[in-house]
């Protein structure tokens, strides 16, 4: 099946090619690579790709995204993968802005959406625990503690990952949480 671009999405296309394109050749992956650079993507592309607004596609209007969908998150990602180039697109734009958008409390949604949006944030998802992915068996625990809640347990991360995501400002994920007596939720929610 043929997917038809609207004259927008072909118009946010074309200005993700130029730049990703321009600024993210194929040598942009390789000098990452060659040099062994700690970070693993370009803090410097990863701001311009943020002030085009592309860091918040799938962030609401009213928390500084363009409140877009993802068909339009995929065109950016097909620029992104024509030249391999290495950003945090992907965990921080359209996972974690979508857990949020989806699953934060307001305050979350407050303090990170226009954060991810203007691209001075970087996010990842934690969900996974183990080697395989099991949603339903979740032990990192969210236990209320003041005016919040404290983590314990942990998640897994693959070691392609581990170093980017060392690197986010945030990291959001799925756990029980305990904040009723004994009894236990398993809700999920966002940490």
């Amino acid at each position: 099946m043929a997917l038809v671009l609207t004259e927008e999405q072909s118009m946010l296309r074309d200005s993700a090619r130029g730049l990703i394109s321009d600024k993210a050749p194929v040598s942009h992956l390789r000098q990452l690579r060659d040099t062994k650079d700690e970070i693993g993507f370009s803090r410097d592309l990863w701001k311009a790709f943020a002030e085009m607004g592309f860091a918040g596609l799938l962030v609401p209007e009213n928390f500084g995204g363009s409140g877009l969908g993802c068909v339009e998150a995929g065109v950016v990602m097909e620029e992104i993968g024509r030249t391999l180039m290495p950003s945090p697109f992907f965990s921080t734009a359209v996972l974690a802005a979508s857990a949020l958008s989806r699953g934060g409390s307001e305050a979350q949604k407050s303090a990170h959406l226009p954060k991810i949006s203007d691209g001075s944030l970087l996010a990842a998802l934690a969900i996974d625990e183990g080697a395989k992915h099991r949603p339903l068996q979740i032990q990192l625990q969210a236990v209320r503690s003041g005016n919040g809640f404290k983590l314990s347990g942990a998640k897994a991360l693959d070691r392609r990952r581990r170093r980017r995501t060392q690197r986010a400002d945030v990291v959001s994920g799925r756990s029980q949480s305990q904040g009723h007596g004994d009894r236990t939720h398993r809700d999920g929610g966002l940490a």
